[in-house]
């Protein structure tokens, strides 16, 4: 759960002032792009008003972090040497499996260990020291909650 005070600092409206839809709505990305840097890439936030006795407005935010994002899938481009299989293997990042236990969550901090350091290793190892990540690209389906994760590379010369 996101502390407010974290939050509050991405909300640039001011209290006493008139309400602007256009910053409301600017509210609401800042702070789902928090979320999703948090790893909460299925949250929704909706601005919920009300109406005082006064005429002044009440404005909350409504957060439903939703539930964690499955990897549904891992393709990888540009590998002739090494299967899918051996690459996906060697990562953590893996989909989720038809058994309970693999479930396939996505980990940000993972993925970028898969990229930066687990990639590179499987490759080294089988004297591929030139590889190269060219690209990488998740894909998230916010309505089935799911990602699918599409990694191109380059693999150089085997010495």
């Amino acid at each position: 759960q996101q502390d407010a005070g974290g939050l509050r600092d991405k909300v640039d409206l001011l209290v006493g002032q008139p309400l602007d839809p256009a910053k409301v709505a600017r509210a609401v990305q800042r702070m789902d792009s928090v979320y999703q840097s948090k790893g909460f890439y299925l949250a929704r936030i909706k601005p919920d008003t009300t109406v005082r006795e006064d005429g002044s407005i009440s404005l909350r935010f409504r957060v439903d972090e939703g539930r964690h994002l499955a990897v549904s899938g891992v393709r990888i481009n540009g590998n002739t040497k090494l299967s899918e299989k051996e690459v996906v293997g060697a990562m953590q990042t893996k989909p989720e499996g038809f058994f309970w236990w693999r479930k396939g969550a996505f980990d940000e901090e993972k993925y970028q260990g898969d990229l930066s350091e687990r990639l590179p290793e499987v490759y080294g190892k089988r004297g591929f020291i030139d590889f190269q990540v060219l690209k990488d690209t998740v894909i998230i389906d916010r309505e089935r909650g799911k990602a699918f994760i599409d990694i191109t590379v380059k693999e150089g010369p085997q010495y």
